[in-house]
């Protein structure tokens, strides 16, 4: 029998990476002003391949990029500063777009009002509808069941202005104020200061008291908040989101040390903001004047869910109606700006 040349295979695991590429079929449609830029960058690369590691080493660079010469260095530059003022002018657009005049197609997006929407949502919708009312500026009202996901921060409601997407109260304040309108231009400084100390008051005491009742208090979660929260939904994504939801609810509960109080310790904290609040409102008709300021929008819309929606437990809504004061608020608002039937 013959013997056979056979070829051992040689050892690969060195192998050569520098071999040659494989053949690329270029396109015949010229090159976009990125691919451009980038195949020129590269070419000005590969035409400095030939400098030794040992003379890159040599000297320290004196920049703080380790550039090969002067020709990359004012390539790198030239780029840097093409980008810089690209991302500039997208910035002045945006400003002169946010200071552009209120427009009349302005949507304000919340949950289904009669079968969805809950106790903290209501508040915080109705708190931002009576603020673009006092300010008349014109807006409509949009109701989708994923209000919440569409939300850029995961809350409702927000409005889309334009180009604009601007959730919660604060930031739809802050981008009136951008375009020129505000409530609170009459008030001084430390008026101002003291009416953002209120509103954080509320933020910290009616809310949190507001998702207590609703996510933690088991007969009101029971019979109306997971009846609500998932009627939107197919089962069983509606007993998981209603899952989600709540363990996020209680997680933030627990991190402000609320989730560990009773339902006593709870309403005596309702109590004392509630009491703080009417004697800055005494008699006048609104906290700072004649009239209204984004603090009197912030109390009405809590103040006015909390009394008006029937719950399980409806130690919350006595709790509250005991300050004449702050219902007659509540009440003057609605009246006024909002003329229900």
């Amino acid at each position: 029998m013959s013997a056979c040349n056979v070829r051992e295979p040689r050892n690969t695991v060195s192998g050569d990476w520098s071999g040659r590429s494989p053949p690329t079929t270029r396109s015949s449609s010229p090159p976009s002003r990125g691919e451009a830029i980038f195949n020129k960058y590269i070419d000005l690369i590969h035409s400095k391949s030939n400098l030794s590691t040992n003379d890159k080493q040599a000297e320290p660079p004196e920049r703080p990029f380790d550039f090969y010469d002067d020709e990359e260095f004012a390539f790198g530059i030239n780029l840097l500063n093409n980008n810089v003022a690209c991302v500039g002018d997208n910035i002045t657009k945006l400003i002169q777009m946010a200071q552009e005049p209120w427009p009349d197609n302005v949507k304000l997006f919340q949950p289904y009002e009669v079968e969805q929407i809950l106790l903290p949502d209501n508040a915080s919708c109705l708190a931002v509808q009576a603020f673009l009312k006092m300010c008349n500026l014109p807006f409509e009202v949009e109701m989708r069941w994923n209000a919440e996901f569409m939300s850029p921060s995961g809350r409702v409601p927000f409005i889309k202005c334009g180009a604009f997407v601007v959730s919660e109260l604060e930031p739809i304040v802050q981008f009136a104020a951008n375009k020129g309108v505000t409530l609170c231009a009459r008030l001084t400084t430390e008026e101002k200061a003291e009416m953002r100390a209120y509103m954080s008051l509320i933020t910290n005491v009616l809310v949190n008291a507001e998702l207590y009742i609703s996510w933690v208090d088991n007969d009101t979660f029971n019979a109306v908040t997971k009846v609500r929260n998932s009627s939107v939904y197919p089962w069983p994504l509606g007993w998981l989101q209603t899952r989600a939801k709540r363990n996020a609810v209680i997680k933030r509960l627990k991190a402000l040390h609320w989730y560990d109080k009773t339902l006593d310790q709870v309403l005596a904290d309702v109590e004392q903001c509630c009491n703080s609040l009417s004697q800055r409102l005494g008699d006048r008709d609104y906290f700072f004047g004649a009239t209204p300021t984004e603090l009197d929008a912030l109390v009405f819309g809590h103040v006015f869910t909390i009394i008006t929606t029937r719950l399980p437990c409806r130690k919350l809504a006595e709790t509250v109606r005991r300050h004449e004061s702050l219902v007659a608020l509540a009440k003057r608002v609605d009246e006024q700006y909002f003329k229900r039937p």
